[in-house]
């Protein structure tokens, strides 16, 4: 795939965004129900010195890290799911987030379970090569998730498929890494500047949060799509997907 082809991929996944704004809002609203209860259950019984108290302490902790657990589950199934009917139809919306975590709600938490693994793997051996496996940890996992979605397989097949289509596509994946990189830093940036605003601050990264992951979503998902179809040396540009009227 060309680099024309990747600023194809990136241009219509806006589009969809654009017309799919509804793709932002379970993220958003699945992190202010979740922070709201992890800071409960995280909080409860710690000012007491008793052992009653600990016990409480513990318990909320353990409570708050499943919640945080399925707030993660949550989120990364219904924005995958709906990016994957946006490239499908042109449209998307809750039902085809809800889908994907009632049916690929496991797969996912094993998957998660394995990138983190292998994350931390990366980020060790990252130390004494300047970043370089991080890197490329980011590059061989990145259509872990889509896979797993898309194409309903287990947990350890789409990492397998991940692998192979960024080792058959590396360049084109790269790019895609670094490019979503970019855009992430860049939104921080634009957050920053609301940092020291009473209430809007918090407000606002968390909106431009969710943007960027909504638009990451549909872009690593548009991407899978490509090039699990097509070999990179077949030269044949991505076919666009159906769409909906008024996009």
């Amino acid at each position: 795939m060309q680099t024309d082809q990747v600023g194809s991929v990136f241009g219509r996944a806006w589009q969809l965004l654009s017309a799919n704004w509804v793709i932002v809002v379970p993220g958003l609203v699945i992190g202010i129900i979740a922070g709201v209860l992890e800071g409960f259950f995280a909080l409860s019984g710690v000012a007491s010195s008793t052992v009653v108290g600990m016990g409480a302490a513990v318990l909320g902790g353990v409570i708050a890290l499943a919640i945080g657990v399925l707030a993660t589950l949550l989120s990364i199934a219904y924005t995958t799911g709906m990016a994957k009917a946006a490239w499908s139809t042109g449209t998307t919306t809750f039902g085809d987030g809800m889908l994907a975590f009632q049916r690929d709600a496991g797969s996912i938490f094993l998957a998660l379970i394995l990138l983190w693994v292998l994350g931390i793997i990366a980020a060790f051996f990252s130390v004494f090569t300047f970043g370089i496996v991080l890197l490329l940890y980011a590059i061989f996992v990145i259509y872990t998730i889509p896979a797993v979605v898309v194409d309903e397989v287990s947990a350890t097949e789409a990492i397998g498929r991940s692998f192979d289509i960024a080792k058959r596509n590396f360049l084109t994946t790269l790019i895609v890494v670094l490019l979503i990189g970019i855009i992430a830093w860049l939104a921080g940036m634009l957050a920053n500047v609301f940092h020291n605003v009473t209430l809007l601050g918090p407000v606002v990264q968390a909106v431009l949060t969710q943007i960027v992951v909504a638009y990451a979503t549909l872009v690593i998902v548009g991407e899978y799509l490509n090039l699990r179809a097509a070999p990179v040396s077949s030269g044949r540009p991505p076919s666009p997907p159906p769409s909906s009227p008024g996009l």
